[in-house]
């Protein structure tokens, strides 16, 4: 939605026009009409004129610049034309936190458990708003940034009480993707209604979500991230295992990705295809196996190092998958250990099962005996067939 600083065209929105003359103008001031409340030291203490602004824009501190063109229209007070740099948009700035995340202000000398203790902690504008929507029945029927219109802030109260006069257009704070759940929360306010509390804000047709993130989307406000799987696979095709890492931390500095989790489960194969071949080369054995989940450690731990140098971790994507108390070393240990674990497991399970189905009743006795004290992590000796005595019976421990 895009908010203009513009007197509206009298013919064609009479209604909206009389508002912006009745209540939306800040009123002749300057050398026409120098006794104005607003003049100090001969100046306008509201910084009026503004200038003509062709676009809507956010300054440096991430506040409104509405558009305020030239359109030629005016409004007459006081036999003096006013024009649109005069225009007031009647603005609520709306602030929102996450749940116990509000704003506390305090001086330097306060102490501290006294500051966390002061009763108006707990009631800032947005739990204020939670409790008007319990309170008042209109307010069922407005999103957050909707309140200010059939609402007003009383904030020597801390209370939203139901407006007695004009209007005011509310403007939740602008968030960037990159705050994660705030940003989410924030898409969420300006859909929903009615809300009592936190919880109900992450509950879509009856299912309640443990994220913000996932009740976005569970409404659809947040893409499937199917392209970037796409994008990921095609260049699979030609690139590089290197460079398609450094795709996928593009992607994630980026804020790109939606769910990156679901797009690391569906790429991540990619993205492994060397782990294999360099712990092979620094190991120097050449029929090393590594199972999975060890080339998803050492993938993770490349796109760590990638991260770094972007100033971020994975540790800023709590739905990443982070490697616990694996580092690189796990590559450079004891060869012997290496040696031991460089086996196919599938391959050995195949062996398994067709030996095991040759066994003797004798030795299947046995080999139960043994899988049943193993699975059971029980301690015992096992004597290998050609310790045992020929004629005598073998019971294994």
């Amino acid at each position: 939605m895009w908010i203009f600083a513009e007197i509206p065209n009298e013919l064609y929105n009479p209604e909206y026009y009389k508002a912006v003359e009745e209540f939306m103008m800040h009123g002749c001031c300057g050398s026409a009409r120098k006794n104005s409340p607003c003049m100090l030291n001969g100046r306008c203490s509201k910084f009026f004129p503004n200038k003509y602004v062709h676009n809507s824009m956010l300054d440096i501190d991430d506040y409104p610049i509405y558009c305020r063109r030239d359109n030629g229209r005016t409004i007459k007070k006081n036999d003096i034309d006013l024009d649109s740099r005069l225009f007031v948009p009647q603005t609520r700035p709306l602030s929102f936190h996450l749940p116990n995340e509000q704003s506390i202000i305090f001086d330097d000398g306060d102490n501290v458990d006294d500051v966390v203790n002061r009763p108006i902690v707990s009631q800032s504008m947005f739990i204020a708003w939670f409790e008007a929507n319990m309170k008042y029945e209109d307010a069922k029927c407005l999103t957050y940034s909707e309140m200010p219109r059939k609402f007003v802030w009383k904030k020597d109260k801390r209370e939203w009480h139901p407006r007695q006069r004009n209007f005011t257009i509310g403007r939740i704070f602008y968030v960037p993707p990159n705050c994660g759940e705030l940003f989410y929360l924030r898409c969420l306010l300006n859909l929903v209604r009615g809300l009592k509390s936190f919880e109900d804000i992450k509950l879509v047709d009856g299912v309640h979500y443990t994220s913000f993130r996932d009740a976005c989307y569970a409404r659809g406000l947040i893409e499937d991230d199917k392209e970037y799987v796409d994008a990921i696979y095609e260049a699979s095709l030609w690139s590089t295992i290197y460079s398609l890492r450094e795709l996928f931390v593009t992607l994630l500095t980026s804020n790109a990705m939606s769910k990156s989790e679901m797009v690391w489960d569906a790429v991540w194969i990619h993205l492994v295809e060397d782990v294999e071949y360099h712990a092979r080369k620094c190991i120097g054995i050449p029929d090393l196996v590594l199972i999975d989940t060890q080339k998803k450690n050492y993938t993770l731990l490349e796109i760590e190092k990638l991260l770094h140098g972007c100033n971020k971790s994975l540790g800023d994507y709590p739905s990443k998958s982070i490697p616990d108390g694996i580092t690189n070393s796990f590559f450079f240990g004891n060869r012997l250990v290496y040696e031991e674990l460089a086996y196919d497991q599938q391959a050995l399970k195949g062996e398994h099962d067709v030996l095991v189905g040759k066994l003797t009743k004798e030795q299947l006795v046995i080999y139960n005996k043994v899988m049943l004290d193993v699975d059971n992590n029980k301690r015992g000796l096992f004597l290998s067939m050609d310790m045992v005595v020929p004629g005598k019976p073998f019971y294994g421990k």
